[in-house]
C-alpha cells in the first residue's frame, strides 16, 4: 500500500463509497462505513452501494479530451494553456430501477478525474469526484436529495475556500 492509498483513507475516512484511478481497476473497497472502486477502467468507475434500503449505482465515464468537441475554457483538472488528458462525459445515477437526472452542465468540465465516492445523507447521498493533480486538483460534490441533484460544488483542492463554484438545481416537477 502505497503512501497515496493511506492518504486516500486517512483524508477520506467517513465516506461511504469510492472509485478511484490507482491499484487495481474496478474493484470496490470497504473502509469502514467508506467503499472504494479503483480506477477507471476502460475510461470508467462503476459503485453499487445499498444504502438506506436502496441500490445506488453510479458509473462515471471518462474520454480522451482530444476526440471531444469543445478544447478551451477548462476550468477543473487543466490548465489555462491546455486541456486535461480526459474529461468526464456522463454521470449516469441510478436508485434501485429508477435512473436520476445529472443535466451536462454538473460534469462537462470536470478533467482528469481520479477517484469517485459515494456518501449517504439523513435526505439522500453525495457522489463526489476528486480529480487533477497538484495544482490543477479539484474536489467535486453532487449532491442528490428526493431524487433530484439538487447542488454541485467544486473546489479547487490546494485552495478550496478561495477558489470554488456552486451551483444549485430546481426543478419543475408534476406529482400528480
Amino acid at each position: 500500500m502505497g503512501l497515496a492509498n493511506i492518504l486516500i483513507v486517512t483524508l477520506f475516512w467517513p465516506w461511504l463509497t469510492y472509485a478511484t484511478e490507482g491499484v487495481r481497476p474496478g474493484v470496490v473497497q470497504q473502509v469502514d462505513n467508506s467503499a472504494m472502486s479503483f480506477g477507471f477502467a476502460s475510461g470508467r468507475a462503476n459503485i453499487t452501494r445499498h444504502l438506506d434500503g436502496h441500490y445506488i449505482e453510479i458509473s462515471v465515464k471518462t474520454s480522451d479530451a482530444k476526440i471531444m468537441p469543445y478544447r478551451e475554457g477548462f476550468r477543473w483538472g487543466g490548465e489555462e494553456a491546455e486541456a486535461p488528458a480526459t474529461l468526464v462525459t456522463l454521470i449516469v445515477v441510478q436508485r434501485d430501477a429508477k435512473k436520476l437526472f445529472v443535466p451536462l452542465s454538473a460534469y462537462s468540465d470536470l478533467g482528469n478525474p481520479r477517484r469517485v465516492y459515494l456518501k449517504g445523507s439523513v435526505s439522500g447521498f453525495e457522489v463526489r469526484i476528486a480529480g487533477g493533480d497538484a495544482g490543477t486538483a479539484y474536489n467535486a460534490s453532487l449532491v442528490f436529495e428526493n431524487e433530484f441533484l439538487v447542488r454541485r460544488r467544486v473546489t479547487h483542492g490546494e485552495f478550496p475556500g478561495e477558489a470554488w463554484e456552486e451551483t444549485h438545481y430546481a426543478y419543475n416537477t408534476l406529482n400528480n
